[in-house]
């Protein structure tokens, strides 16, 4: 019987062995194991002078101090809606925090997209080019190959629904 019990385990250790073999040699710098690789920092991108990172560094407070204070807001009115599970709160009032909270979601977008056009408008001509590029590659990331993975839809098509294919008809 511990002959059997060894050989299971010599096998599990060698099955570990060529997994872990096998991630260290991955040759491409893809996501391996949930850990995505790190990415270079839109600062490094764009090769921002000295004066640049002052002033990106004030953006960047900025920005992450107001989107802080919108997600404080954000917590508090989800907190307001699923504290109260108990005392049953009416629909109305639900509706009511839920298209709250729908506003500050539509404050966040704003308040990025503002922060985006300001450090554009830091950019110097030739930065530009490297920041539309980032954004690009932000926004569709390295999903791998085919349109179902990118986040944006190319210009006049829309993204295909998630799923196994059409949904199914109604009665």
């Amino acid at each position: 019987m511990n002959i059997k019990w060894l050989w299971v385990l010599g096998i599990l250790l060698v099955m570990n062995l060529i997994m872990v073999a096998g991630l260290m040699l991955k040759k491409d710098n893809k996501e391996i194991g949930g850990i995505r690789p790190e990415q270079p920092l839109l600062h490094e991108v764009l090769g921002l002078d000295q004066d640049q990172m002052i002033q990106f560094e004030e953006l960047k407070n900025h920005h992450q101090a107001m989107m802080r204070e919108n997600n404080d807001k954000i917590n508090q009115l989800r907190e307001q809606i699923f504290s109260k599970l108990d005392n049953h709160l009416n629909s109305q009032e639900i509706d009511s925090l839920s298209r709250a909270i729908g506003t500050l979601v539509a404050e966040q977008t704003r308040l990025t997209h503002s922060h985006l056009q300001d450090i554009g408008d830091l950019c110097k001509e030739d930065q530009k080019e490297k920041f539309e590029s980032f954004l690009k590659e932000a926004i569709n990331g390295d999903r791998g190959p085919g349109p179902e993975n990118r986040l944006v839809a190319p210009q006049g098509q829309r993204p295909p629904r998630p799923g196994n294919g059409p949904p199914p008809p109604r009665n």
